[in-house]
């Protein structure tokens, strides 16, 4: 679909940046799979690694979506990996130190 774009995002689990994106339209796979928690089925049909189908997210696009819409999102995107990357950064430099 010309419409839809999948995106991995490594060091990120899926279900936690759609976590933290609340204010998107942004999913882990297809609607009639919704209610599962397993990696998208056409990610793995199609050979995507496991990790990288797990980090992974949908955004879709309408005929009304504009620019602004799409660069709003960008910001919001790059906002939630910060905050989910920096515990995890901050988790191993600090054990790097104690070392």
């Amino acid at each position: 679909m010309p419409n839809i774009v999948n995106l991995a995002f490594d060091g990120v689990d899926g279900e936690s940046l759609l976590m933290a994106l609340r204010g998107l339209a942004v999913s882990t796979g297809s609607a009639c799979n919704s209610a599962s928690v397993d990696p998208s089925y056409v990610l793995k049909g199609i050979g995507v690694p496991h990790a990288q189908a797990l980090a992974s997210i949908r955004f879709s696009f309408g005929r009304f979506t504009r620019a602004d819409d799409i660069d709003n999102a960008v910001v919001e995107i790059r906002r939630a990996l910060d905050g989910l990357r920096r515990p995890a950064s901050a988790a191993m430099h600090q054990r790097e130190a104690s070392h």
